[in-house]
């Protein structure tokens, strides 16, 4: 999970206590010690003065060489990279150069010099988390004693790992990592049930989650690290959390999504971003590697109502096994996009073509269409495209006709817009039966 990892820095006292303690870490070959300094972006600008720019620069240059020659004394490869950027955010030109670098983890203090403080986490962390492509390693800040430094601050930082489990692919995928994850200790894991809600397969009764947790502990526990179970029940946030401090957890490390969050188009689950915020310990929020089971099919007339649930947010369109062939994109057992045929004697009309807009930007609408022109395209289908999508439906052989082209059944769902489509935001459009070869 660390063999090369970004080490991005702004000097300031989370940051520094993250990168001297990096070296606890085990696995880490290669540390990239990143700095982004923003400068004003022209001599118009009010204090840029060119003095004080080369000042910056050198500054930062020979403390990121300090660092350097730190990491190296502990046996870690190291080097630096100093970034100036003329505007923008500092956490873009951050994830620019952990993709350039094709770094296995981001690791960072929570807080920086930032003023921001309305979240718990800093404005740069905040925004790193949620966009990145990678592991993210955060150490909060470094708690006190009245001797200095808490020592447990920099231990070990897999010696005690805490996983929330959900029994979901991403978690599975969390327990496989720490199982091949070199140096990693004793594991906590936590599944937390929130108060009235059954988890398919495991049931609502504490004693069925707790086999099934004990069934994971034991594929995880092969060799000589020990396997804690815990089953909470409450807000799973407030619950992880507490149950990090009563174990003395030397790390939580949570996968970036939920139970359904990798399925939809979200940068972060909701529980993974809390969880990393309230902390107070380091977190390592896993970018988890899960193929998702997608599947496309005609839907049987017995399953119409699902598809109407689903349209209830497009116009409550209904299903109509007399007239009516649907066509559905199914991710991991959740329906995330349809597409419908009716069918008139002057031809197939298609229509109610509807992603939910947690599955949008992922291509189920376009896994519908193919399967629908697949079993339907043996006969003219016609169709009113929503403006602005006749591009998409021109790849599966549809073309812009005249609204007198219609046959009249379809002609007459826009009988109200009296002839003027546009004002309604529909194109016409027709695909023949021997339409062009799908795209």
């Amino acid at each position: 999970m660390f063999v090369k990892t970004l080490l991005p820095t702004d000097f300031s006292p989370d940051a520094t206590s993250a990168i001297s303690c990096i070296g606890q870490v085990p696995g880490i070959v290669e540390a990239v010690l990143l700095h982004v300094i923003v400068m004003p972006r022209d001599e118009g600008t009010p204090g840029w003065e060119p003095s004080l720019e080369e000042a910056r620069i050198s500054e930062a240059r020979r403390r990121l060489e300090e660092q350097e020659g730190a990491l190296r004394s502990i046996g870690i490869r190291a080097r630096s990279r100093l970034e100036v950027i003329r505007r923008g955010d500092l956490a873009p030109a951050i994830l620019k150069v952990a993709g350039e670098e094709q770094v296995s983890a981001i690791a960072m203090g929570a807080r920086g010099l930032s003023p921001i403080r309305r979240f718990l986490l800093g404005s740069v962390s905040s925004a790193v988390l949620q966009d990145a492509r990678c592991h993210v390693l955060l150490y909060h800040q470094v708690p006190v004693t009245a001797d200095g430094q808490d020592p447990r601050f920099c231990r070990l930082v897999l010696s005690r790992i805490l996983c929330p489990v959900d029994f979901s692919k991403p978690s599975y995928e969390l327990m496989e990592a720490v199982k091949e994850q070199p140096g990693s200790g004793q594991v906590v894991l936590v599944h937390v049930v929130p108060r009235g809600v059954t988890l398919p397969g495991h049931g609502s009764g504490t004693g069925q989650v707790e086999a099934s947790l004990r069934d994971l502990a034991a594929r995880l526990d092969g060799s000589r690290r020990g396997v804690e179970t815990l089953v909470r029940s409450g807000d799973p946030v407030r619950e992880i959390l507490a149950a990090a401090k009563e174990a003395d957890a030397s790390l939580i490390m949570i996968s970036r999504y939920g139970r359904k969050d990798y399925m939809k188009s979200i940068a972060i689950g909701s529980t993974a971003a809390a969880v990393a915020a309230g902390a107070s310990r380091p977190v390592l929020i896993r970018f988890p590697q899960v193929h998702l089971e997608i599947t496309a099919r005609e839907m049987a007339p017995a399953e119409f109502p699902e598809a109407d649930r689903v349209w209830e947010h497009y116009h409550g369109q209904k299903g109509d096994p007399a007239t009516d062939r649907i066509f559905g994109v199914w991710v991991e057992g959740s329906l995330a996009a349809l597409a419908r045929c009716r069918f008139h004697p002057e031809g197939g009309e298609v229509d109610a073509v509807f992603t939910p807009e947690e599955f949008r930007n992922r291509g189920y609408a376009r896994k519908a269409m193919r399967v629908l022109v697949d079993a339907c395209g043996d006969r003219p289908l016609y169709m009113h495209s929503v403006a602005g999508l006749e591009p998409f439906y021109r790849t599966f052989g549809f073309e812009v006709i005249p609204e007198r082209d219609l046959p009249k059944v379809i002609r007459d769902r826009y009988a109200f817009a009296e002839g003027h489509l546009e004002e309604a935001h529909v194109t016409p459009m027709k695909r023949t039966s021997s339409g062009p070869a799908l795209r």
